[in-house]
């Protein structure tokens, strides 16, 4: 019997690509108000995961309490079978986030133990060394502001095994029901599931099942074995990329449809690519039909109804002009990035950027080690004035310091406190803008040793790298979400001049531990540690995270005694017996933004903990 001419069942003709999934439906949380669509939403998703051949663990509170162990075991579980390529975690439920980049997910046992919830971002920067090619992180979950001390003050878990880094080079994927930075960021939780009905998950299992076509790309026969087979099913598939567009524009409108007063935009940060896919699907020709924008009525329905419907939606709503949908996301191929290895980041956030620039040249050239502050009047001085000056020049706050110190701790308004690093040598430049930080980089002193010619002039490279941070850090997060290779592209342009602004090589690491490049990482940290000052406590931090053995010692010598960047005290929660246990005290007494802030309370602890210093 000739080959082509066996009947294959669809199911029998899929890519033989071993997948998992572990996915979570929590409705239940601690004295919060209960869920109505968290479980059912997991239960849906885990029906779609299951027809595409995946091997699931479905964890649900329906009948039990769902614990870290549970994900953990189950999560362990399959990475430790070293036979799949993608892996799936779900979560549906109550979610917080403590400020950018420091995500909880909230389990049943939650707030009373405060281990009880996913710490979202440690997990994902141990998923690259799981050794599972493709990593997809999904979260139907509020990111609302904590609204209590006790919610506030949770620390949660990680849910990878800190396993040996693997050599397998590891793309993640994360999709999120909304954005950081959206009024969702400013509601408490309590407000925030009023307004919860998983409709996340609703227009995510509609594009995972075909049911828009614009998202769905034809299958390449080649990669899968399948050329020759005459007879064989036609094969299209719904990649991440394209499901992550797709939801930015239609989730906004579902909301909207249904007069949610919490809004809803989604955010994703997707680095795999092609032949990387969520979803395998029989193609037939009339579900290939791409539809323009051509097709829609003047009420802005869909002539046959089965993409969205903008009837019901609030009058203040403004519907995308039809040429934008049509730019965005309706055209026949979704357009991926194009990333240009030659070329340098040029997407700068301009009033950043201006901020930065009408900062330079205001240090004194009096100082050899200090700092130049810019944008607040005023700063205490509760050191000895033989050991930390404060005078106004050039239209700033001048601080000089010509005592030892690893952290400068600077009073800010309502009781504040910011922790900087004294790097002897340089100056550090923090600005600030309606009380709130900026930007925080360091130059050479004009009269220290390691000065360079035209120090005190205008280094458009440096600025220029300044420029690429304050882009990327929009939210309160330093974070760069284009694909894989504009990533380790943005951090390898970061890292050049670390020399004349050490905070550069800050960035630079974050950005490498992004891309699961940890031998960048400690290639960043071993050029910082021969400099005569010391290693930024991010770099050591992340280095330590990146290497077979970590040493205590790196941390300890490191400055200031604490992450600089907020995003940094998450990964305290991946070997949390490593660091000072005052650390993971004074981690619950910080303010949302990208630079590590103090609350008032936090502030207290700090200075009754460093009264030697006589602060």
């Amino acid at each position: 019997m000739a080959l082509q001419n066996i009947p294959f069942p669809f199911n029998s003709m899929m890519p033989q690509k071993k997948k998992c999934a572990v996915i979570i439906g929590v409705n239940k949380t601690g004295g919060l108000a209960v869920l109505s669509a968290a479980v059912s939403g997991a239960e849906d998703f885990n029906k779609w995961a299951v027809s595409q051949g995946f091997d699931t663990s479905l964890l649900i509170d329906t009948d039990n309490p769902v614990t870290v162990k549970m994900i953990r075991d189950a999560v362990t579980g399959f990475v430790n079978e070293k036979i799949y390529e993608q892996m799936i975690v779900y979560f549906s439920g109550h979610g917080i986030l403590k400020s950018a980049m420091d995500e909880l997910w909230l389990l049943s046992e939650a707030p009373e133990d405060s281990n009880a919830a996913v710490n979202v971002q440690p997990s994902r920067f141990l998923s690259r060394r799981c050794g599972i090619p493709n990593v997809v992180i999904i979260s139907d979950a509020c990111r609302s502001a904590p609204g209590n001390t006790q919610l506030s003050q949770m620390s949660g878990s990680v849910i990878f095994p800190n396993s040996a880094i693997s050599n397998t080079r590891v793309n993640v994927d994360i999709l999120y029901a909304t954005a950081p930075g959206d009024p969702a960021f400013e509601v408490t939780a309590d407000e925030a599931t009023k307004n919860y009905c998983g409709l996340y998950t609703r227009e995510l299992l509609k594009g995972l099942n075909g049911k828009v076509p614009q998202i769905i790309k034809d299958y390449d026969f080649d990669s899968v074995g399948l050329v020759g087979l005459l007879n064989s099913p036609k094969f299209s598939i719904i990649p991440a990329y394209e499901l992550s567009e797709y939801l930015f524009i239609a989730v906004p409108i579902s909301a909207a449809q249904i007069n949610i007063t919490l809004s809803q935009k989604p955010d994703a940060e997707i680095t795999s690519r092609l032949p990387s896919y969520l979803s395998l699907l029989e193609s037939t020709k009339t579900e290939l039909v791409h539809k323009s924008a051509t097709q829609m009525t003047k009420n802005g329905k869909w002539l046959d109804g089965d993409f969205w419907n903008f009837e019901g939606l609030n009058k203040d709503f403004k519907i995308p002009k039809t040429e934008q949908i049509n730019k965005e996301i309706l055209e026949n191929d979704i357009k991926e990035p194009q990333v240009d290895d030659n070329s340098v980041p040029k997407k700068y956030d301009e009033e950043a950027f201006d901020s930065i620039l009408q900062a330079l040249n205001r240090s004194s050239k009096d100082i050899l080690t200090g700092f130049t502050i810019v944008g607040i009047p005023f700063v205490e001085n509760h050191y000895s004035k033989n050991d930390v000056q404060i005078f106004s020049e050039n239209e700033a706050v001048q601080i000089r310091i010509r005592i030892y110190l690893k952290t400068y701790f600077l009073d800010l308004p309502r009781g504040r406190l910011l922790p900087l690093a004294v790097l002897p040598g340089f100056i550090g430049t923090v600005v600030f803008d309606k009380d709130e930080v900026i930007t925080v980089n360091y130059s050479p002193s004009s009269n220290s040793l390691n000065a360079v010619n035209g120090v005190n002039e205008i280094n458009s490279d440096v600025e220029e790298r300044r420029a690429v941070i304050a882009a990327k850090s929009k939210g309160g997060t330093f974070r760069i979400s284009e694909n894989i290779d504009e990533l380790i592209h943005t951090a390898s342009y970061l890292r050049r001049h670390k020399n004349l602004d050490p905070s550069l090589g800050l960035y630079a690491a974050y950005a490498y531990s992004q891309a699961g490049k940890f031998e960048d990482v400690q290639s960043i940290y071993d050029y910082m540690k021969e400099e005569p000052v010391p290693v930024l406590f991010d770099v050591a931090m992340l280095n330590e995270l990146s290497v077979p053995e970590p040493d205590k010692l790196v941390l300890e010598n490191a400055s200031p005694f604490c992450p600089m960047l907020n995003q940094g005290w998450s990964y305290l929660t991946i070997n949390p017996e490593f660091y000072d246990p005052f650390l993971i005290e004074i981690s619950k007494y910080r303010v949302a933004g990208l630079w590590t802030t103090f609350t008032a309370e936090g502030s207290a602890i700090i200075k009754q903990k460093f009264k030697d210093l006589n602060i």
